[in-house]
């Protein structure tokens, strides 16, 4: 069975590339967004919609504050990354790919 897109256009199930964003660090902004970037053109390639993810932050004042915004972000970013990797994991699974993804 084909994953059907925002379109309702019969695409192909999802892929198992998402296998290195599922393990890749997201221990710093950098990091994150190598991640997400990746993530957001997988999930649009498969026609399958989400959420953005959390925008960066933009009021850090850059003392190391206990709490600091880019912890949370962080945080956010990594609660996206398993909601994005789910959305795939669905589609795989209603397409019929039973490879690793």
């Amino acid at each position: 069975m084909a994953v059907t897109t925002a379109n309702n256009i019969p695409d192909t199930p999802a892929p198992r590339d998402a296998t290195p964003l599922r393990q890749a660090p997201m221990a710093d902004a950098a990091q994150a967004r190598a991640v997400l970037v990746p993530l957001q053109a997988l999930l649009a390639r498969h026609g399958l919609v989400l959420r953005p993810p959390p925008a960066e932050p933009g009021t850090c004042c850059g003392r190391g504050c206990n709490g600091c915004v880019w912890e949370g972000w962080l945080a956010a970013a990594q609660w996206w990354r398993e909601d994005a990797l789910a959305l795939l994991d669905a589609a795989a699974h209603a397409g019929g790919d039973t490879g690793p993804g």
